[in-house]
């Protein structure tokens, strides 16, 4: 039986604002990739990850001639608002807790995904592979997602040394202020930050002992 590749909508959330915010309308976009424009306000509606979500950003992409449209998304994400995903790696003690959650979980959230730490000497890599040929804009929205994260921690002016992408290069990329002085090596075997692994004990500014389990 065929694997359906669902992802959770509540994840185009971020898009949808990006969108907005650049005067862009999504609804049209949604409407004709078969995504109702209500389903990104539901933290678990399940939306085809090809013909739902991929289809949605590469047209998006295409249409309005935006090859940054995942990075572009990072203002507005908010982890804590993504549903419960999101908002069990942001109540993470710290930012080894966050990842841990998210290696847990992400299959739930996106499926035949997979997040794993790979060690480098004094650094540690925070890679996450699509083990389907994967999409432009939902690379860079790996990318940047995993950025995000890391920035719960070291704040958000933090910014890679080293990146990956596993897609091609586009020529906005290197260009964006967070890659000013990032090496990025592209069409590697996953999207992933390397960062030193001290980094990895560092406390999360959203963690809220309190909080109630999502």
């Amino acid at each position: 039986m065929k694997n359906l590749e669902l992802v959770q909508a509540s994840g185009l959330r971020p898009a949808v604002q990006a969108l907005r915010r650049r005067g862009i309308d999504p609804t049209p976009y949604l409407e004709r990739n078969g995504i109702p424009p209500e389903f990104i306000e539901l933290p678990y509606a399940p939306l085809p990850k090809r013909e739902g979500l991929w289809a949605f950003l590469e047209d998006v992409e295409s249409s309005e001639g935006i090859d940054t449209l995942g990075f572009l998304m990072g203002d507005e994400v908010d982890l804590l608002n993504i549903g419960p995903f999101g908002y069990q790696i942001a109540q993470a003690a710290t930012l080894r807790g966050a990842f841990d959650v998210a290696l847990r979980n992400l299959s739930n959230f996106a499926q035949e995904k997979t997040l794993h730490l790979e060690p480098d000497g004094d650094e540690v890599w925070v890679v996450c592979k699509s083990h389907l040929k994967t999409c432009r804009p939902a690379d860079h929205t790996t990318l940047n997602f995993i950025i995000s994260v890391i920035r719960l921690a070291a704040g958000h002016d933090w910014c890679p040394k080293r990146a990956r992408l596993q897609t091609g290069p586009a020529p906005g990329v290197q260009a964006l202020p967070m890659f000013r002085d990032c090496e990025i090596e592209f069409d590697a075997e996953g999207a992933g930050v390397a960062l030193p692994i001290e980094m990895l004990d560092l406390p999360l500014a959203t963690h809220d002992p309190d909080a109630l389990p999502a």
